[in-house]
C-alpha cells in the first residue's frame, strides 16, 4: 500500500516528549499519512509510551510502522532507515522531542501538489522553556518560482533544515547523493544535494513546526567532547557536500558556496576561542579561507564583515 505523505520519526531518549509529538502526528487534518517511527535502540521508555499512544488512534493504527535498529546508529542514518522505508509519495520528517500543528501536513502537500514542486516549506517556531519565536524564511514569489534553489540558499533566504518542509519521494531517489552519516550538519549535507536537482519550491508562510530548544541535548552542549564531536562531525558533512559538487556541474560558483560552507563550519568554534585548544583548532581549520572569502565577489558582505569583525577581536586579545 502507498500514501500520499509518509512521516518518519527517529527515537532515542525521548520519553519526556514523544506522547506530545505523536499526538500533533495522529492528530493531522491529513488522512492519507502513513507513520514510520524508527527506534535507534532507545534506553528509555519512549517506545512502550509511543505503543499506549497509538492505542489512542484506532483510525491510524493500521498507518503505523515501527522499525527498530539492532544498534545505536544515530540520527542522520536513523531518518535514512526511515526514508528508504517509505511508500509516500511525498516524505515528511519530524524529530521525536518536537511538535506540529494539525494542519501542517495537509497544507504543504497542497501547496507542493498545487504548483507542481519538488519541495513545500513553512515558517517555524523556535520553543523556549521562557517562551516561543516565530522564524520566517524570508521567501517571496519571485523566489519560489525561480529554479536557482541553489542561490536562494547562498542568498540566506532558505532554511538548510529538513523538519519544516515535504520533500517529494522521487527528489530523495536521486542519483548521486552522498547520505551524511554524522551527527550535526546532517541537514546541511543531505539538503545542499538535494537541491541540485530541485527545479520548484513552494512555500506556506505559517509557522506550522514547532522545534524544541532544550539545554539538555547534545546540540546545546558545550562540554569538550560536545564541542570536538560536533566540529569533526561538521566537517564530515561538509566534505559530503564537496565530493558530491567535484563531480556535479552547476551554473552557481560552487566555490563561493563551499568557502561560504567552510565559514559556517569553522564558526561553530568562534564562542570558544578564548580557550588555547579550540583556538589553534579554529585557526587550523581552512587557514586560508580569510583570503578565498575577501576576493571572492560572490560572498554577503556580512560574512565577510563578521570574519573581519572576528579577526579584530582576536588581534586585541
Amino acid at each position: 500500500m502507498s500514501y500520499l505523505l509518509s512521516v518518519i520519526v527517529p527515537v532515542y531518549g525521548v520519553e519526556k516528549y514523544i506522547e506530545r509529538c505523536a499526538r500533533s502526528l495522529f492528530e493531522q487534518t491529513l488522512d492519507d499519512i502513513e507513520y514510520i517511527f524508527v527506534d535507534d535502540c532507545s534506553p528509555d521508555n519512549s517506545i512502550a509510551i509511543l505503543k499506549r499512544i497509538i492505542e489512542d488512534y484506532p483510525c491510524r493504527k493500521s498507518h503505523v510502522r515501527i522499525l527498530r535498529h539492532t544498534e545505536n546508529k544515530g540520527l542522520p542514518i536513523t531518518r535514512q532507515t526511515g526514508m528508504r522505508a517509505a511508500t509516500g509519495k511525498w516524505i515528511a520528517n519530524c524529530d521525536s522531542d518536537d511538535w506540529v500543528e494539525k494542519e501542517m501536513y495537509e497544507q504543504l502537500v497542497a501547496k507542493g501538489e498545487e504548483l507542481n514542486a519538488d519541495i513545500a516549506i513553512c515558517d517555524f517556531y523556535f520553543d523556549y522553556q521562557s517562551g516561543k519565536q516565530v522564524i520566517r524564511n524570508g521567501f517571496n514569489k519571485r523566489l519560489q518560482d525561480s529554479g536557482n534553489c541553489l542561490e536562494r540558499f547562498f542568498c540566506q533566504v532558505f532554511p538548510i533544515s529538513v523538519w519544516n518542509k515535504v520533500l517529494r519521494k522521487s527528489l530523495l531517489d536521486s542519483q548521486g547523493v552522498i547520505w551524511p552519516v554524522d551527527t550535526h550538519g546532517e541537514d546541511m549535507a543531505l539538503m545542499l544535494q538535494l537541491l541540485y536537482y530541485v527545479k520548484k519550491i513552494s512555500y506556506v508562510p505559517v509557522p506550522y513546526y514547532h522545534y524544541i530548544v532544550a539545554s539538555d541535548t547534545l546540540t546545546h552542549s558545550n562540554d569538550d567532547d560536545a564541542i570536538i564531536r560536533r566540529h569533526s562531525a561538521m566537517l564530515n558533512n561538509l566534505s559530503k557536500v564537496e565530493s558530491f559538487y567535484s563531480t556535479h556541474s552547476h551554473p552557481v560558483q560552487i566555490d563561493a558556496l563551499m568557502d561560504y560552507l567552510r565559514f559556517q563550519v569553522r564558526e561553530t568554534l568562534a564562542p570558544f576561542l578564548s580557550e588555547k585548544k579550540y583556538f589553534y583548532m579554529w585557526k587550523n581549520t581552512f587557514p586560508n579561507l580569510e583570503k578565498s572569502i575577501i576576493l571572492n565577489f560572490r560572498i554577503p558582505l556580512k560574512v565577510k564583515a563578521k570574519m573581519i569583525l572576528q579577526a579584530l577581536r582576536l588581534v586585541r586579545k
